[in-house]
């Protein structure tokens, strides 16, 4: 069903997407692409995902991970100065690496 969705999205923002450079799951895919801000509300809505954490590319764009609080689900993004974003990936069962360590007792 999430797969459904995200083809969905990628449709209604595909009039707003640009190759994504360097990190598209196949060298020919276009990732799905739109405004931040819109991105991020239907992400939290729909998922209720919300960034944990984010990093700046050599290039300026910003890449960010979002994860449901429950981890059954996570994005990752690319947003570039302009605002546009772009989904890397998505998936489920996210999990912590430190957290699960302490979990274990490690």
């Amino acid at each position: 069903m999430r797969y459904l969705l995200l083809a969905l999205t990628a449709i209604v923002l595909a009039p707003h997407c640009d190759p994504v450079k360097d990190v598209a799951a196949t060298p020919s895919a276009a990732a799905p692409c739109g405004k931040r801000s819109d991105l991020m509300t239907y992400l939290a809505d729909r998922f209720a995902e919300e960034p944990i954490a984010r990093g700046e590319t050599k290039d300026g764009s910003v890449i960010e991970l979002l994860t449901s609080k429950d981890g059954t689900s996570f994005t990752i993004i690319r947003t570039t100065a302009d605002g546009t974003s772009c989904l890397i990936a998505t998936g489920s069962d996210w999990e912590s690496v430190k957290q699960r360590l302490e979990d274990l007792g490690a």
